[in-house]
Formats: structure tokens, C-alpha cells, sequence
């Protein structure tokens, strides 16, 4: 056995609930450890070798442990994938068909055999990503494999502690600090005090929102002004401007090379929520600091929502009454999934569906999880995951069961006539859908886009682009990049060139990853084209 640098940080476990086999290079164990105490603390079963009693055979232990395992854990590393011990762990794992998650502490090099046993198994390259993204991809792919929700201790806290109920329009608030600038050039220093002022007005501009739930406060630029110093606590700094969350960040030059990095931080508690870097080139100028502060303020906003959501709203919005609440957390995980999807930090369609499909088997009345597994099906199938005869026929059962549940809710409806739209082709039906969904919503902007598109379809360009009028005037938070590409596809097709040209560029402004750049990318290309 190799050398044990460290001390293990708890015993292994030993029972008979779903645990999981953790597989490592010992000598590494001062880098794998603190991950295996941070899982431990989210209420996993772990077991390494180090739970070893006395006496006991070594082989015989550590087979016994693989074959009873819910989930093998593989940390890679070019020390691990030479050693003799972790490769049999791997192979009889696969042999015993344990679910298998290779995490990359460090770019390496499979040797053919392992590459070929991993070669269809879910990788996560820690090395190439945030701490808070790997986090939240190692919660996903875990919560999958053993089939249950990973509740964080936070949203543990929120539902043994029912009556301390947190104020979540008070939540909903941020501040942005000055970017600090990490070299000696001045001019750096006006592009990071010009960045930061651009996210800021990025956030008060889109802080009023129709849709519930999705009003932001922003301390104004004055206020945060007083913060240019680093090193202030942020419950500090969050209890001076009262604000739950602080968006800081720097920017580094390099020749004519600039780092850019934002990070968004809970004030409570001085948890990073999200981060993100940006490699830019100094001589692309205005153009480039608006688009960077422009992506920087619509991601920051979309994980503060969220954020707030998982830790506080699970038990204080009423579409929650009376939901079990794994269920809960399983619906918040796949909100999160499809965030992320949207924003291009990661996330897949297939954990989506099963976060949805978990938490209705959670609980067979929990309406709002219905109606977006339907949905989850018609993406499914548009970025040719199911095929039609697939997908059709489990959204609406999906939606089936969440009208026998919630026939009169606005989502619900909404759903629905996405379905008849996108997956029927039946477009009269969608209409009357929609158009009853207005009359209690008349300024929900995807209402108006759906009408459009349907009125497009149907050759009615004069209708399609009246509609778009309607749409234009309330294109806030996460919908906008959104709707900027059904903008500018929509003017594509009615042959306003131009005008759809200058709706995917604000679009690309605003995604630079994920399926709405992507939306935004063709719709731009083509116009481009014409």
C-alpha cells in the first residue's frame, strides 16, 4: 500500500444504507480528503480504505466494498492511473456494473485499458472549473446515481427551523464593488472602473421583472463606491449597503492580454455562489468591456435568483405548500440543470428529466414538476435527444397529470400550449392556450412571441411582427437573451435584415455560451447570409 501522508478525516462507513467507494492514490490524500469530508457533511455514506480493522484481508475488504457500493468515485491523477491498486478498484467496478465517476484532479493521460473502461462514464475536469461549478456537478451526477436528492445543509436548516422564515424580496439584493485592478497600468485601471460601472447598470436596468419572484435590488454605485479596499468581510460590507449578495471581481493585464474575473458572494455566510473568468484582448475596446459586463450581469443575476431559491425559497413559496420536500429539492436541482444550460455553465437535458421524473415519484401531487417534465420532453426531442414518437406521448402525459392537478395555473396552461405548438403542430389549439394564459398575464413577453411565431407560420407576417411590438417592451432577466434570438429570428423571417442583425447581436452580448447564443448564433449567421 502506498504511504497515508495525512490523517483520515472520519472513518469509513460501515452499514447497510447506499454508500459510496471513494478510489484514490494515497499519497494524494491530502488534496482528496477535504472533498470526501465536504460529502460527508452533505449526509453521504463514504467509503475508502482506511476503514480497514486489523487483521482483516486486503483484498478480500476492498472487493467486498466495491461489489456492495451504489456509486465508485475515482479521483485521476497521473499518479492514480499508474497505479496498480486503482486500476483493479476501476475494473472490478466496471465488472460489478457500479456506476463510476471519474473526477480529474489534474489534466492527465488515461493508459489505453482505462481510457477504454471510462471511455462512456461521467468525467468532471475539477482542474478546468470553478470549486462552486465542480460542486454543483458532482451533487448532480451523484444525486443521479443513487437516485435521491442531496439535501445542502442550508436548505436543511430552512426546513427544520419552518418558523424563522427569511424576507426573500430582502434577499433578492446585491451590490457591485469596484474591480480591482491587479497591474500597474492606468489604463487597466479605467477599463476595470468602467466594467464594473457597465454591470451595474446592466443590473438596474433589468431589476424590474413582471414574473414573480424575480425583482432585484441594486445598491447604487455610490454606496459600494466606499468598498474599493479588498479584504472587507462581506457580511460587512452586505450589512452597510443591505444587501444579501456582493458581485467583485479584478482585472489583470498581460501585455495586451486582460484576465477578467467575477465572482458573486453570499454576504451571509461568504459563500462563492458562482465565478467565472474572461480572457480578452485589451485592443477590442468598448465593444468588448460592454459585452463582458453585459454577460457578468445577466449570469450574476440569474444565480442570485436561483441561489436564493435553493437555500431560502423551498419553503416559502406557495407553489411548494404541502410538497414533500425531497421532492422539492429535486425540482430545485433541475431548475439549477436548466439554468445552467441556458447560461452555458454546464448542464444536459438527461439530468433535467430525471431531477423531474425523481420528483414526481416523490410525489405524485406535485403539479408544477409535471408540467415542466412536459417540457423537458419537447427540448428533449428539439436538441434531438428523444425522437417524436418518444417525446410526444410523455409530454402529454406529463402534462396530463399536472392539468388533473392544476387545471386553472398559468404555468400549467403555458405548457401546454407549448406542447401543442412545438409537438402537435396544432396551432389553433395553441393559440386559444395562449391567449387565455394573457388575460391574466397580458404583458408576459413568451406569451406574445409564441403568438408571433405561430402568426408567422401561418404566413401572417404583419400579425407576427405586431406581436413582437407587444413583446419588446418587457424583455427582463433570464428571458432576454431569449428573446432576443426569437427577436431577431422572427425579423429574419419577415425579411428585416438589418433589424435582426441588430437583435442577435444584443443577444450574443448577453450569452456568450450556452443554447441561446447558440439560437442567437444561426438567427445572426443567416441574417448575415440574406
Amino acid at each position: 500500500m502506498d504511504q497515508i501522508l495525512v490523517e483520515r478525516p472520519f472513518p469509513a462507513y460501515k452499514g447497510d444504507e447506499l454508500y459510496i467507494f471513494v478510489s484514490y492514490l494515497h499519497k494524494e490524500a491530502s488534496a482528496v480528503f477535504p472533498e470526501l469530508t465536504w460529502l460527508k457533511d452533505l449526509g453521504l455514506n463514504i467509503w475508502f480504505d482506511e476503514g480497514i480493522e486489523a487483521g482483516s484481508e486486503w483484498r478480500e475488504e476492498i472487493g467486498r466494498a466495491i461489489k456492495h457500493a451504489s456509486l465508485f468515485l475515482y479521483f485521476v491523477s497521473p499518479g492514480s492511473v499508474q497505479s496498480e491498486n486503482c486500476r483493479k478498484e476501476v475494473s472490478l467496478a466496471d465488472k460489478e456494473h457500479i456506476p463510476i465517476v471519474a473526477i480529474h484532479l489534474e489534466n492527465t493521460d488515461l493508459p489505453d485499458g482505462l481510457d477504454l473502461t471510462l471511455s462512456d462514464r461521467q468525467a468532471i475536469l475539477k482542474y478546468e472549473i470553478s470549486n462552486q461549478e465542480y460542486q454543483q456537478k458532482l451533487q448532480s451526477r451523484i444525486s443521479i446515481c443513487l437516485d435521491q436528492p442531496i439535501i445542502q445543509p442550508t436548505l436543511e436548516k430552512a426546513k427544520t427551523n419552518t418558523s424563522d422564515k427569511v424576507n426573500l424580496v430582502t434577499m433578492q439584493s446585491i451590490g457591485v464593488l469596484p474591480f480591482a485592478n491587479m497591474s500597474s497600468n492606468e489604463e487597466t485601471g479605467f477599463f476595470a472602473d468602467g466594467l464594473s460601472e457597465d454591470i451595474l447598470d446592466n443590473l438596474a436596468q433589468t431589476s424590474y421583472t413582471e414574473v414573480k419572484n424575480e425583482n432585484i435590488k441594486v445598491a447604487s454605485g455610490l454606496a459600494s463606491l466606499q468598498f474599493t479596499d479588498r479584504g472587507q468581510d462581506p457580511s460587512t460590507i452586505g450589512e452597510k449597503l443591505k444587501v444579501a449578495y456582493l458581485l467583485e471581481g479584478s482585472v489583470r493585464q498581460r501585455g495586451d492580454s486582460l484576465r477578467i474575473t467575477a465572482q458573486l458572494i453570499r454576504t451571509e455566510d461568504g459563500f462563492q455562489v458562482w465565478s467565472k473568468s474572461y480572457e480578452r484582448t485589451l485592443a477590442d475596446g468598448f465593444e468588448m468591456q460592454t459585452a463582458v459586463a453585459a454577460n457578468i450581469a445577466y449570469i450574476t443575476r440569474s444565480k442570485l435568483i436561483s441561489d436564493v431559491l435553493k437555500n431560502y425559497g423551498g419553503k416559502q413559496q406557495e407553489e411548494f405548500d404541502g410538497i414533500d420536500p425531497i421532492a422539492v429539492q429535486h425540482y430545485i436541482n433541475s431548475e439549477d440543470e436548466y439554468l445552467n444550460i441556458r447560461l452555458g455553465e454546464g448542464g444536459d437535458w438527461e439530468t433535467r428529466v430525471q431531477f423531474l421524473k425523481n420528483a414526481v415519484e416523490a410525489d405524485p401531487n406535485f403539479y408544477l414538476a409535471y408540467a415542466w417534465l412536459a417540457n423537458a420532453y419537447y427540448q428533449s426531442h428539439r436538441f434531438r435527444l428523444l425522437s417524436l414518437q418518444e417525446a410526444r406521448p410523455a409530454a402529454h402525459a406529463a402534462i396530463t397529470s399536472a392539468l388533473a392537478l392544476a387545471p386553472d395555473n398559468i404555468q400549467v396552461q403555458f405548457q401546454l400550449a407549448t406542447i401543442h405548438l412545438h409537438l402537435d403542430l396544432d396551432y389553433p389549439r395553441a393559440k386559444a392556450e395562449i391567449k387565455h394564459v394573457l388575460t391574466q398575464l397580458p404583458k408576459w413577453g413568451l406569451c406574445h412571441l409564441r403568438l408571433a411565431r405561430i402568426a408567422l407560420r401561418e404566413g401572417r407576417t404583419s400579425e407576427a411582427l405586431r406581436q413582437l411590438a407587444n413583446a419588446s417592451e418587457f424583455n427582463t432577466g433570464i428571458e432576454r437573451a431569449l428573446f432576443f434570438g426569437f427577436t431577431a429570428g422572427i425579423r429574419c423571417f419577415a425579411g428585416h435584415y438589418e433589424e435582426a442583425l441588430k437583435a442577435s447581436a444584443q443577444g450574443l452580448k448577453l450569452a456568450q455560451g450556452g443554447q441561446d447564443r447558440a439560437r442567437n448564433l444561426k438567427v445572426h449567421a443567416r441574417s448575415l447570409i440574406m
